[in-house]
């Protein structure tokens, strides 16, 4: 990453790493999040394997759309940065990850669950033509809960390897020599 003579990446340069990290992050969480839900969801008996497997492929694009919008829409970064300065925690110690990950996971997740967890609400509604026994506050609690700890450690594993990825050899003013 060029630098400014100041030794920092100019604005245009951190937008675009900003990107690379929710393109990435939304990649990452989107796969996995729609692997767990689609595995753990309830089907019923001799469900076909590509029932499953275009449910998975479904979930993956629309989940990595909204991951996309979300990540480009909402400043997770300033808002992160803002609860760790409230905080009064450093960044890049273990207990601040731990924080940062729990903020992008309540960022996240609560919004592609619930969009998820309705398209598969409806589907199987329209499948069965509005005889399949279920609650969708059930369904959207339940599936929250799975899809909150597999974001959480998901966050918690990658983001920190993709902004080392795209924000390589950055040293804020503060932090040269």
């Amino acid at each position: 990453m060029s630098k400014n003579p100041h030794g920092t990446p100019d604005q245009k340069q951190l937008k675009i790493a900003g990107f690379k990290i929710s393109f990435m992050m939304a990649l990452v969480m989107s796969l996995c999040l729609s692997v767990v839900g689609n595995l753990t969801a309830r089907r019923p008996e001799g469900t076909p394997a590509i029932a499953i497997i275009s449910g998975i492929l479904f979930s993956f694009v629309i989940s990595f759309v909204i991951s996309l919008i979300i990540g480009l829409l909402i400043p997770i970064r300033r808002i992160t940065s803002f609860i760790l300065k409230k905080m009064e925690l450093e960044e890049g110690k273990f207990e601040t990850r731990l924080i940062e990950s729990i903020i992008s996971d309540i960022i996240y997740t609560p919004i592609i669950t619930l969009v998820m967890t309705g398209l598969a609400y409806n589907s199987a509604m329209k499948a069965s033509n509005g005889l399949a026994q279920l609650d969708y506050s059930t369904m959207f609690l339940g599936s929250l809960g799975i899809c909150m700890i597999a974001g959480y450690i998901l966050i918690f594993i990658f983001q920190p390897l993709f902004i080392k990825m795209f924000i390589h050899g950055f040293k804020g003013p503060d932090k040269q020599n």
